[in-house]
């Protein structure tokens, strides 16, 4: 049985770094669960193992932590 299916190539890559570049609408999308975007940044921020590097990386993280609606 097959459960995951990846392909990477450059468009892979490319949709990774805008999810990357929009962690601050996916804080609010997951009603700010720091479990929940952790668990979906580690995922998602696996640009590296396309080859690929990004320089704001920190910025876009603390992007999405800001977006926290709860103190």
């Amino acid at each position: 049985m097959i459960s995951r299916i990846t392909i990477d190539d450059r468009s892979t890559a490319t949709y990774m770094k805008a999810t990357l570049s929009d962690l601050d609408k996916h804080m609010v999308r997951f009603d700010s669960n720091t479990t929940q975007f952790n668990d979906f940044n580690n995922k998602a921020g696996s640009t590296e193992a396309l080859g690929e590097t990004s320089n704001d990386i920190m910025v876009n993280l603390l992007k999405g932590y800001k977006a926290i609606m709860d103190s």
